[in-house]
């Protein structure tokens, strides 16, 4: 009889923690971090952040944190977290939003042995802060992999004096994983 009620609870424990590691939707996890969040971008943020992608995502809030020490994120907030595999390396894009500017940076995370660091940084487009994509109030930006292929989205308004950014045109640029970085494609 105490074997099987021992059984019951490491199944019952088991089916717990697998559902923790469930990802869940943007309205679910909201919900879980409720309330003021502490100063923006500060430790008190970037713990409920953590918490948030964890839950998002169906990591733990340690490999969270990590990712945002690897993407020095310090000072950002993280506007997509995005685990992919290429060419069966294990990366994170992860998209940093530099707050009221509206100015976002993709670092590409990869694991090294046991710890994760910055890979690679999205390059620098000319009249933009130093390695972020400024958007005003166009859409952030957009990054995805298809094989060896990162390819970034980033969105401007048509028109120059729309600052409301109602007629966006989308850029694509894309770069090429070379094993250890991205290189980018001409």
């Amino acid at each position: 009889m105490r074997s099987l009620f021992v059984g019951i609870l490491l199944s019952s424990l088991a089916s717990v923690a697998l559902a923790q590691q469930k990802p869940k939707s943007h309205e679910q996890c909201i919900k879980e971090v409720l309330g003021d969040w502490g100063p923006n971008f500060g430790d008190e943020w970037h713990r409920n952040e953590a918490h948030y992608w964890a839950c998002r995502i169906g990591v733990t809030v340690e490999t969270i944190q990590t990712w945002q020490r690897a993407a020095d994120e310090q000072g950002d907030m993280a506007q997509e977290i995005k685990p992919v595999v290429v060419a069966g390396q294990n990366l994170v894009l992860f998209v940093k939003d530099s707050g009221t500017a509206k100015c976002y940076g993709l670092s590409v995370l990869r694991r090294a042995g046991s710890d994760w660091i910055n890979a690679w940084e999205m390059p620098t487009r000319k009249g933009d802060d130093e390695g972020y994509y400024c958007a005003g109030q166009c859409p952030a930006l957009q990054a995805s992999t298809t094989g060896e292929i990162l390819t970034v989205k980033s969105a401007s308004s048509t028109n120059p004096n729309d600052d409301s950014c109602k007629h966006v045109t989308w850029k694509s640029e894309q770069f090429r994983w070379n094993g250890s970085t991205f290189v980018a494609l001409k």
